[in-house]
């Protein structure tokens, strides 16, 4: 089932806190990031039927993948890709983005 922008950011801000595209330098761990990263449209014999954007949710985590499971529960009815792990170092932790592709009815829809 697909959900609309406005369900996914409410359902995404129930799992703490949240930003688009950037996180400000004073944000604490976890939290997540969610980046658009395009725009498909449905499309039948009368023309679009649909559009949906696809989105890019990332956890930036000091801990481990069972942070993931509140995400999972709580998109539990929409399809997403699934997580992929990079680590990387920031300001001497090792801090991994815990990432997903999720597409949502665009507004206005």
């Amino acid at each position: 089932m697909l959900i609309t922008f406005d369900e996914f950011l409410a359902r995404l801000k129930q799992l703490g806190a949240v930003y688009r595209d950037v996180a400000p330098r004073t944000a604490k761990y976890p939290y997540w990031i969610y980046t658009y990263t395009n725009t498909q449209r449905v499309v039948a014999s009368t023309g679009t039927r649909l559009i949906v954007n696809e989105y890019q949710v990332s956890l930036y985590t000091k801990g481990v993948e069972d942070e993931l499971l509140p995400f999972i529960k709580t998109f539990d009815d929409v399809p997403f890709q699934s997580f992929r792990g990079i680590p990387g170092d920031e300001n001497d932790e090792t801090i991994t983005d815990l990432y997903t592709y999720i597409e949502v009815i665009a507004d206005g829809q």
